[in-house]
């Protein structure tokens, strides 16, 4: 993983590829804030230590609230974004 300075705001990040993203983050030294609507942290779990989830930060939100984005990139010093997030439909046969 390339190294960047500053702070990382994944949004959908305790999705399944959230998850992953956010392991690689943490295991390269980086703290990082997490946006979900669903917020279930059950995979994060499993794939981080206590101490590596105790260095993720979870908010509780939606990426169309750009009010609350904003909020967010202001108050934790955001200067990137992954943007994971996505909502899983079901199918239909």
């Amino acid at each position: 993983m390339a190294c960047i300075n500053g702070r990382v705001l994944v949004t959908g990040g305790t999705g399944f590829l959230g998850s992953w993203v956010v392991k690689a983050l943490v295991t390269n030294g980086y703290s990082p804030v997490l946006l979900d609507v669903a917020g279930n942290t059950k995979l994060m779990e499993c794939l981080l230590n206590r101490e590596q989830f105790a260095r993720v930060r979870l908010v509780h939100g939606d990426i169309t609230d750009m009010e609350q984005i904003s909020q967010i990139i202001a108050a934790h010093s955001i200067t990137h974004i992954i943007h994971l997030a996505a909502l899983l439909g079901e199918c239909e046969a």
